[in-house]
């Protein structure tokens, strides 16, 4: 098992572990079109600008992406696990990488994270800021939480 940057020619099974992800884990959480709403903005191109500026790892075992995490400077973003492997330490093993890579520079960690991954980061020691509300489209709104985790081993 591995972690690297992701890479162009990773691009697409970023996508498609994504998007899995989002359509098999969030139906039992959210709306469709709140389920939509987090498919349109993880999208192919979205992937691939973050995959450019170098932001985008990948957790491998036998050159397959079980997880995946993007990290912009001390802001976690679109961390999710291939969804038949969720509940085996991947998303913990991704995670432990991009926190190890956020304290050499900084004394916190930022991230919005889903209603379904909540509980996952407050185990992480992650901590509940405010409880945000997106209106997405005609009316509709999207909640999820903006979290943060104080490091002790960062500096600035």
């Amino acid at each position: 098992m591995k972690i690297k940057r992701g890479t162009t020619e990773d691009s697409q099974e970023i996508f498609h572990l994504t998007q899995d992800t989002i359509r098999a884990i969030y139906k039992n959480v959210y709306k469709q079109y709140q389920i939509d709403f987090f498919s349109d903005i993880h999208s192919k191109e979205a992937i691939e600008k973050d995959i450019a500026k170098g932001i985008v790892y990948i957790l491998l075992c036998d050159n397959i992406i079980l997880a995946t995490a993007t990290l912009a400077e001390n802001h976690i973003m679109r961390v999710f696990v291939e969804k038949s492997h969720i509940g085996r330490g991947y998303g913990s093993k991704i995670m432990d990488f991009v926190e190890r890579e956020v304290a050499r520079n900084y004394d916190e960690i930022v991230l919005e994270s889903s209603l379904v991954a909540e509980q996952f980061y407050i185990r992480r020691g992650y901590i509940n800021v405010s409880r945000d509300f997106l209106e997405i489209n005609d009316g509709r709104i999207l909640e999820y939480n903006t979290m943060k985790k104080f490091l002790t081993a960062g500096r600035k």
